[in-house]
């Protein structure tokens, strides 16, 4: 069921570092992204980019879940998942876990739910 629709420049999304043609909307869930992103706030995201790059906000899909974190490339090889709130501590992600890790694309935009 589809609840609405918004429509965003192509030139916008170019200006953002994405493609348009990879973008889909994604609406956020929970607090770990406070303050940057607040509970049911919209995200771009451009699936096309889906290499870890150190800072880059990510949304990721480890098993049933689908998170929005951004990422850190450890020296040692692992990845730390870190939330924008303080209140929750990075999450590292070990050699074992890094094949069920599948990045599904860069945030490249958000915005505040209407």
């Amino acid at each position: 069921m589809q609840l609405g629709a918004l429509a965003f420049e192509r030139a916008f999304l170019r200006a953002q570092g994405a493609n348009p043609e990879n973008c889909s909307i994604i609406a956020a869930s929970g607090d770990s992204m406070q303050p940057a992103i607040p509970d049911g706030a919209l995200l771009v995201v451009d699936h096309g980019q889906t290499e870890i790059r150190n800072g880059h906000m990510m949304v990721i899909n480890v098993g049933e879940d689908l998170l929005v974190k951004r990422i850190r490339r450890r020296l040692d090889g692992l990845l730390d998942l870190i939330s924008d709130n303080p209140a929750y501590a990075p999450e590292t992600v070990g050699r074992d876990m890094i094949d069920q890790l599948r990045i599904v694309g860069r945030v490249v935009y958000y915005c505040r739910a209407p």
